[in-house]
C-alpha cells in the first residue's frame, strides 16, 4: 500500500498539470471581440453564391449531394476585412453516416481568403471517413488573415460520397489577441519544461541501459507533435513522408473540434484499421518507445510489476505529449491519437512477452543439453 502511494505521489505533479492542460487551458479564450459580427445566423436567401441542391428550413441550411462528382456549396461574402487580424468562425454541423470506411465525404465550414494576386487561400476542411453517424457538432476556429487579403468568404460545402450535410448557427466575428494570453501560455510551457527535467531524474532515465535509444525515441515523438502542420505538408521530403502517417486537419490559429466518429459500431477490425491507419506514426513510435522501455527493464532484471507500471507511464507520456499540442501552431489535441498510443503500447507489450518466453525456452533447452552432456 505504501509503495502504491509512493508511486502515485511521484506521478501526481504530472497528473495535475495534465488535468489543467486538458480542462483549464481550453477554457481560456486567447482572443476578445474586435467588432460586430460580420455574419450572424445567415439565411440561405442572403447567400452570395449557391451551387447545387441547397435548401433551408427553420434556419438550417441543408446541402444535398446526388452524385460523387457533384460539389454543392453555399458562399457568404464578408467583403474587405483588411482592418482585422483574426476572424472567428463558428457554427453547428451535421452529416449523413458514412456507409463504407474507405469512401468517406468532406464537410466544410471554412473561411477562404482572396489575396491581392488573385490566389484563393482555402481554409481547413474536415473529412468524415469512419463508419457511423456524425451527430450535430459545434465547430469553432480562428483564422489569421493574410496581410495581402483583399476579400474573405464563408463557405459551406460537401463532396465525396452521396448524401447531405446540415449547417446552422453560423457566425463570423472579428477578434484580436488578448494581452494576457502569451503570459499564461508561456507559464504553462515553462511548467511542462521544468516537469520534464524533474521526471528525467525521478525516472532514472540517465541510468537506463537503453537510455540513448529511449531518449531519441521520446525526442522524435516530441518534435513530431510540436511541429506546425504546414512544415509536414510543405517542408523537406522526410517531413512530407511523416505527414502521410499523420492524417490531420490544419487549423489556422486555434484548434477545431474533431468531427470524425470512430466508435466500435462499424466492427472491431474496421475500428483498428481506421485508428491505426490515420495515426500510424503514433502507433509505431509509441510502440517502439514501450518496447525499448520493457527491454531496458529486462536488462535491469526488474520485477514483473515494473512492466504494467511502465506501460501506464508510456500512456501518461502519450497524454502529456498530445496535450502539448494546445501550445503548438496549427496542431489539435485528438483523443484518437491517444487511443492509437495505447494500441501501440499494448502490441509492444505482447511482442515483448512473446520474445521473452521464446528466449526463456531457448535458455532452458540450452541448460538441459549442457546437463545431458
Amino acid at each position: 500500500m505504501d509503495e502504491s502511494l509512493n508511486q502515485l505521489k511521484k506521478r501526481l505533479p504530472a497528473l495535475i498539470m495534465l488535468a489543467a492542460t486538458l480542462f483549464v487551458w481550453p477554457a481560456i479564450d486567447p482572443c476578445r471581440p474586435a467588432g460586430q459580427p460580420l455574419l450572424d445566423h445567415p439565411q440561405l436567401v442572403a447567400a452570395d453564391f449557391v451551387h447545387g441542391d441547397c435548401s433551408a428550413t427553420n434556419g438550417i441550411i441543408r446541402i444535398n449531394q446526388h452524385a460523387a462528382g457533384d460539389h454543392p456549396e453555399v458562399i457568404f461574402d464578408l467583403g474587405n476585412v483588411s482592418r482585422y487580424e483574426i476572424i472567428r468562425l463558428s457554427g453547428c454541423l451535421q452529416a449523413d453516416p458514412v456507409p463504407d470506411i474507405h469512401a468517406g465525404h468532406t464537410v466544410s465550414l471554412r473561411l477562404d481568403q482572396r489575396l491581392a494576386d488573385g490566389q484563393l487561400l482555402r481554409g481547413s476542411w474536415h473529412r468524415m471517413s469512419a463508419v457511423g453517424t456524425l451527430e450535430r457538432s459545434f465547430f469553432i476556429q480562428d483564422y489569421m488573415l493574410e496581410n495581402d487579403a483583399v476579400a474573405t468568404q464563408v463557405v459551406l460545402s460537401r463532396h465525396g460520397s452521396v448524401g447531405s450535410a446540415a449547417f446552422d448557427s453560423i457566425q463570423a466575428v472579428p477578434v484580436v489577441r488578448s494581452g494576457f494570453y502569451p503570459w499564461v501560455r508561456w507559464s504553462f510551457i515553462l511548467t511542462w519544461c521544468l516537469l520534464g527535467i524533474f521526471y528525467y531524474r525521478i525516472c532514472r532515465l540517465h541510468e537506463r541501459p537503453l537510455r540513448y535509444l529511449i531518449l531519441l525515441n521520446a525526442l522524435v515523438i516530441l518534435v513530431g507533435v510540436m511541429l506546425p502542420t504546414r512544415w509536414f505538408q510543405y517542408g523537406p521530403g522526410f517531413l512530407r513522408w511523416f505527414s502521410q502517417l499523420e492524417m490531420q486537419t490544419s487549423p489556422a490559429v486555434s484548434p477545431a473540434y474533431e468531427l470524425v466518429a470512430a466508435g466500435l459500431g462499424s466492427g472491431l477490425l474496421d475500428h483498428f484499421e481506421y485508428i491505426i491507419g490515420r495515426s500510424t506514426g503514433h502507433f509505431l513510435f509509441f510502440g517502439s518507445l514501450a518496447f525499448l522501455t520493457f527491454l531496458s527493464g529486462a536488462l535491469e532484471c526488474r520485477e514483473y510489476r515494473f512492466y504494467p507500471r511502465a506501460g501506464l507511464d508510456i500512456l501518461l507520456f502519450g497524454a502529456v505529449t498530445e496535450s502539448l499540442q494546445y501550445f503548438a501552431v496549427e496542431r489539435t489535441v485528438d483523443i484518437q491519437d491517444m487511443l492509437c498510443n495505447t494500441y501501440g503500447m499494448l502490441v509492444a507489450l505482447l511482442l515483448f512477452i512473446l520474445l521473452r518466453k521464446i528466449w526463456s525456452s531457448l535458455k532452458w533447452e540450452q541448460a538441459g543439453s549442457i546437463n545431458l552432456d
